[in-house]
């Protein structure tokens, strides 16, 4: 079926007729015509590893593969994949209809679609309000190996970049499972899967009518549940002690988790910072001044600056924090622009105590964060459940 494919697309490259060189609407054999996202029975799914993925996995009900005339796969990187997808769709008996390049920019509606275009069903989430009993889990885990598993919880999330950024980390750093709340929540669209680079198609993702009560539910049957936070008082990732099943909870971009989210949370964890300040250094390279830090007029005593945000989305400031900490002077819903006194002497904005400001980049993405917290977590889990296997060999 490989060698079909190959020979699908390859083939038609050698040839001469203008019908398969970038062939216009209604041109060349196997053409849609003038589509129109009209003539979609399901949605447009596009991007090589989403569609791949999604005829691999075999969640979802494929319709028709359309794939731009007179691709050139010598030139292309992910040749193989594209050969594997249309050989998937072959064996399946997908429909294959060779459009224009305008026609896949229709379909797909300008998104980087790389050529493929799956009509298909959509994804759904998993419907999910509780989780099992942590004895059990743990259980389970042991008869298989397993350090206890981790989950991670999304508190309104709503963009589609970061949650499919934050599946595609779940997945690859092996999150045992993804919650998040039902209302509120980015869709499982094609951006979250293109975002994931096809991930959200190999991924279940469940969802709780009411996120609080399901991870309620969950620390009262012995969960850790552990809520992403930049406060003071948030333990730092990488002192966690992850011994029995544990949930991550992550809020939504803006403003962090919900109160009523936070309140149930069995603890806090955040995110360290750079403890000589954020930025290039500039360490190593010509010219560069110890004083400053890598950053002109930014001494490296300099505290930079912080957005009052970063106390609920897990990213800590290192020595300082704004939004509750008496060594900075912030107070809680205080803005970045409450730290600065107007102008110096030069016409420079200046921070509080005289040092001019730091760029204006305050903490991580919400993806990277989970990235960062993920991999400190299962980390943990895999040397607790080393050091029993050894008490127990013991």
């Amino acid at each position: 079926a490989a060698a079909a494919a190959a020979a699908w697309v390859d083939g038609e490259e050698e040839q001469e007729d203008e019908d398969w060189v970038e062939a216009g609407p209604g041109r060349g054999e196997g053409s849609a015509g003038d589509l129109s996202r009209r003539a979609l029975r399901g949605e447009a799914l596009y991007g090589v590893h989403p569609i791949l993925n999604a005829l691999l996995q075999g969640r979802r009900t494929p319709h028709t593969l359309y794939i731009l005339a007179g691709m050139d796969l010598s030139k292309r990187k992910d040749a193989r994949a594209v050969r594997q997808a249309l050989a998937l769709a072959q064996e399946l008996g997908v429909k294959i209809s060779k459009v224009s390049r305008h026609e896949l920019n229709t379909l797909s509606a300008d998104k980087v679609h790389q050529g493929l275009v799956l009509d298909c069903s959509p994804l759904a989430f998993t419907h999910l309000d509780k989780l099992p009993p942590a004895d059990a889990v743990m259980k389970e885990a042991a008869a298989a190996g397993a350090p206890p598993p981790v989950w991670v919880a999304l508190d309104e999330v709503l963009d589609p970049q970061n949650f499919g950024a934050i599946l595609r980390s779940c997945w690859c750093l092996g999150a045992a499972g993804m919650l998040v709340s039902a209302k509120n929540c980015a869709p499982l669209s094609p951006a979250v899967s293109k975002a994931s680079a096809g991930a959200m198609e190999a991924a279940e993702v469940h969802a709780a009518k009411m996120l609080r009560d399901t991870l309620v539910g969950a620390a009262a049957s012995g969960w850790l549940v552990l809520g992403a936070a930049g406060d003071a008082a948030a333990q730092s990732c990488q002192d966690v002690n992850v011994d029995r099943p544990t949930i991550i909870v992550l809020g939504n971009e803006g403003r962090g988790l919900r109160t009523n989210i936070r309140r149930v949370c069995t603890g806090l964890v955040r995110v360290d910072m750079g403890m000589q300040g954020r930025g290039f250094t500039g360490l190593g390279s010509p010219g560069h001044s110890a004083s400053s830090n890598g950053v002109p007029g930014l001494s490296s005593s300099a505290h930079p600056s912080t957005n009052a945000n970063n106390r609920n989305s897990g990213m800590s400031s290192g020595p300082s924090y704004w939004g509750g900490s008496t060594e900075s002077g912030g107070e809680e819903g205080s803005s970045p622009d409450d730290f600065w006194d107007d102008r110096n002497g030069e016409g420079d904005r200046v921070q509080r105590g005289g040092q001019k400001g730091s760029p204006s980049v305050d903490s991580l993405n919400v993806s990277v964060a989970t990235g960062i917290l993920l991999h400190s977590l299962t980390a943990a889990a895999a040397r607790h459940s080393t050091k029993q296997s050894s008490n127990g060999r013991s």
